[in-house]
């Protein structure tokens, strides 16, 4: 505040941090022969203040040090797998693998390289949910995240991308024993229920070309012209493995 003529003065300290928290339950049955299973469930949280190559500017929101979910944090994780054995034990099997989880957080912004508060960094605005544009009912029904946030800056990392599934199946034939072990053939498909995954399009409005920004020249407010971003939440780009 000693120097009049800078808006404001951003200083970054080392004070990052992270913090994880998880509890996982399972069951599982091993046989010999029939049917061999598991199933492993983990809930957790993860929050930090640190900036990561999907979100690098995230943690700075309006000037302000963000603390809270990560973009790494991934809530809820679900593993469940079977295995039939026939007779004689292991000289043929069938197996699936069933995978689950929570979608990747993000935060409902602007687009990649907009600086809308002209603080010099682009992809550190959290947006402010303004109901009463055209087309922001739509999502405000659709996205929970922004109908909690309604008249107010949402939270960083307060949206997330739908859940993301796999699925694996494995089939095992006993072609010979020698002495040293047994040899089998084993054939794998991968990814049978590929999913989909990726980075979402987080961008909550778009900057309306049409428009123009105007300056008020007694508050020295800069009103930019938005449009609502019907695609908010979509996957920019499939990133799943696949079949």
């Amino acid at each position: 505040r000693r120097f009049t003529e800078f808006d404001a003065v951003t200083a970054i300290e080392v004070t990052g941090f992270s913090e994880y928290r998880g509890a996982t339950i399972g069951f599982e049955r091993v046989v010999d022969r029939g049917l061999t299973f598991g199933v492993h469930y983990t809930y957790s949280l993860t929050e930090d203040n640190l900036a990561t190559g999907r979100q690098p500017g995230m943690p700075l929101v309006n000037g302000i040090a963000m603390d809270g979910t990560a973009d790494t944090d991934v809530p809820h994780r679900l593993l469940a797998a079977a295995e039939w054995r026939l007779a004689p034990a292991g000289a043929v099997r069938f197996g699936v693998i069933y995978r689950m989880r929570s979608g990747s957080p993000f935060t409902a912004g602007f687009r990649d390289g907009v600086d809308v508060d002209g603080d010099g960094t682009a992809g550190n605005e959290a947006a402010f949910v303004d109901a009463s544009l055209p087309g922001m009912d739509a999502l405000l029904a659709e996205h929970s995240c922004l109908a909690r946030a309604s008249g107010a800056f949402v939270e960083r990392n307060d949206c997330r991308g739908e859940l993301v599934h796999r699925l694996d199946l494995r089939a095992s034939f006993r072609l010979r024993t020698f002495a040293s072990g047994p040899l089998d053939l084993v054939i794998d498909a991968l990814n049978v229920v590929p999913g989909t995954e990726g980075r979402v399009d987080r961008a909550l409005y778009l900057v309306d070309r049409t428009g123009a920004v105007t300056t008020n020249p007694a508050s020295g407010v800069t009103t930019v012209p938005l449009l609502v971003n019907p695609n908010f939440g979509a996957l920019l780009s499939d990133r799943a493995p696949g079949i």
